[in-house]
């Protein structure tokens, strides 16, 4: 992820402590927004504990003290990617579901270069062989089962941006990839963006991104949030694009 330098500061155990409590309201933020796409509530405390485990290995980070805010964005990445790794080793998503995923981005890839834009949801359930209805409760049971944001792909926020750490051919698909992903926002359906930036760019949890967009509940929000999010991977797939790019 390419980490910056950490230098000793020999901060002491009350200090360490201090540290941590400022800070864990921001962990337990972040647990609670991927637990929201979860059907159940046993990874939580896990993911709260791999938050802290992340955040105390941070501790002597050099922009800890000459650049807070900086910091609790960089952290906040870190953090939350620890949780994600935590989710991903149990592997969550069934072999089932895998397979239908699969069948349903190469039904999207197949719309996308058919007509040159994003299928609207009834395309691509029929490409698919699918109802709406089905193709609807398929982004929900995916979301459920394994939660997938485009973090995975950049981070959040400035912490996005390419560094001067980074070596230029990485900066350089870094940089690409945003203008890409950009693109594949911008074609988005009204609402799945609208969900997405409430989501993403604002940071609400699904719940509150429900209330904002008028639903009952957060199953709504969280169809739009994992269709748009599907949308960006292939958009990005078909060009070769994923986080593993750098």
């Amino acid at each position: 992820m390419g980490a910056f330098p950490l230098i000793k500061t020999g901060f002491t155990d009350p200090e360490i402590s201090q540290y941590l409590r400022e800070v864990h309201p921001m962990i337990l933020r972040i647990a609670q927004r991927i637990q929201d796409g979860l059907p159940h509530n046993q990874h939580f405390d896990d993911m709260v504990q791999a938050g802290v485990t992340a955040a105390w290995e941070h501790r002597d980070h050099h922009l800890r003290l000459s650049r807070p805010d900086e910091f609790i964005r960089w952290l906040a990445v870190r953090v939350k990617g620890a949780m994600l790794d935590l989710l991903r080793e149990e592997d969550p998503l069934p072999r089932r579901l895998r397979a239908k995923v699969r069948h349903v981005e190469w039904a999207m890839a197949v719309c996308r270069s058919r007509l040159m834009r994003t299928p609207t949801d009834m395309e691509l359930a029929h490409e698919a062989g699918m109802t709406v209805d089905a193709l609807h409760q398929h982004f929900v049971d995916v979301g459920c089962a394994a939660p997938d944001y485009l973090d995975d792909y950049l981070g959040d926020g400035d912490c996005a941006q390419p560094d001067a750490q980074m070596p230029p051919d990485a900066a350089a698909i870094r940089t690409e990839l945003r203008e890409r992903l950009s693109d594949a926002i911008s074609q988005l359906p009204n609402q799945e963006k609208t969900a997405l930036s409430l989501y993403i760019l604002e940071g609400l949890t699904l719940e509150e991104v429900g209330r904002v967009m008028g639903f009952s509940g957060k199953s709504n929000a969280l169809r739009l949030v994992n269709a748009a999010i599907f949308s960006c991977r292939v958009h990005l797939a078909a060009r070769n694009l994923s986080a593993d790019s750098f």
